[in-house]
């Protein structure tokens, strides 16, 4: 993902990002992270591999907010935790002592996500309560047509004779 903005899903490690929905899944465990946080991951993503200094992370996620440096730490913190990396032997988010940090592993996308289907079983009490119905219709019908059918053959003919 060299040289792209990254705005959807995606993965570090088979971690997966949806910034859409501010969640990261490691396995099958997943989790909220606050907007600033996901900001900052996406902003280390879009740098792919590059120190990002700490002054420029502050400027461009906090832009009209003024806040310290340890805010950023706790953040960093945080994205540790919640990406189950560890900050003294980091695979994911390695820190640049007097630099910045440097996202260690190149994002990727995800892979197009699975269409939702509406699956029915044969248990399901929808699946026969519609075939009941249906059934009574078809024989509410052929009752009526024999029915109708039997009335015609059974009245004697009306005519009147002088």
């Amino acid at each position: 993902m060299e040289d792209a903005k990254i705005d959807s899903c995606f993965t570090l490690n088979g971690i997966v990002v949806e910034p859409e929905r501010n969640t990261i899944q490691v396995g099958t465990e997943s989790q909220r992270i606050t907007s600033r946080e996901m900001a900052v991951l996406m902003f280390l993503a879009d740098r792919n591999h590059s120190v990002v200094p700490r002054e420029e992370l502050l400027d461009n996620v906090w832009k009209d907010t003024v806040v310290n440096e340890e805010t950023l730490t706790l953040i960093i913190s945080r994205l540790r935790k919640a990406l189950g990396d560890d900050p003294k032997n980091p695979q994911l988010i390695e820190t640049i002592p007097k630099k910045g940090y440097r996202l260690m592993v190149a994002p990727s996308q995800c892979f197009e996500k699975k269409k939702r289907t509406f699956k029915v079983s044969l248990g399901s009490p929808a699946i026969w309560i519609t075939v009941l119905f249906a059934l009574l219709l078809v024989f509410m019908s052929l009752f009526f047509t024999v029915k109708t059918e039997y009335d015609k053959v059974s009245r004697p003919d009306q005519t009147t004779q002088p």
